[in-house]
């Protein structure tokens, strides 16, 4: 049997009107991924209540994944995967920069104005025992250089 693999970006938490509010978008956002029922959800713009807020709603996944700054308070582009189906042997995160291994690296020659991370995981998979790597990020949506 594959391994499912989603893209979602949830859209940061901001006071947006109606049903753009996450305290709407968030019961929708969960369904949607019951629906589909990936192994492995690789999310953008997942604000801190956010974060608590699809770990509620997702019993059935872990996540794991850092912030674009290195504090664990800003936007995360958060790995989420079945724990049934995945066993998780290492991860972490590195920043889109000249400087990768520095939290919150930006390198202004390439035009992004906020710190752009990836998080990174490799995966067990329970079934057959293979092994496999993910990585997540949300790229500069201007600076086609940072792209």
């Amino acid at each position: 049997m594959g391994i499912k693999i989603i893209t979602f970006n949830i859209r940061y938490d901001k006071p947006d009107p109606g049903n753009y509010r996450w305290e709407v978008r968030k019961n929708a956002v969960a369904s949607l991924i019951y629906e589909y029922a990936p192994d492995i959800i690789g999310t953008q713009e997942v604000k801190v209540n956010q974060l608590l807020d699809l770990q509620k709603l997702l019993p059935n996944y872990y996540s794991l994944g850092g912030d674009r700054r290195g504090t664990g308070d800003d936007e995360h582009c958060a790995i989420f995967y079945k724990k049934d189906r995945l066993n998780c042997l290492d991860h972490g995160d590195f920043w889109l920069s000249e400087t990768p291994n520095v939290p919150a690296s930006i390198t202004s020659s390439w035009g992004n104005h906020l710190p752009r991370i990836a998080s990174w995981a490799r995966f067990n998979i329970v079934e057959d025992n293979r092994q496999i790597v993910i990585i997540n990020t949300h790229l500069d949506y201007d600076s086609k250089k940072a792209r």
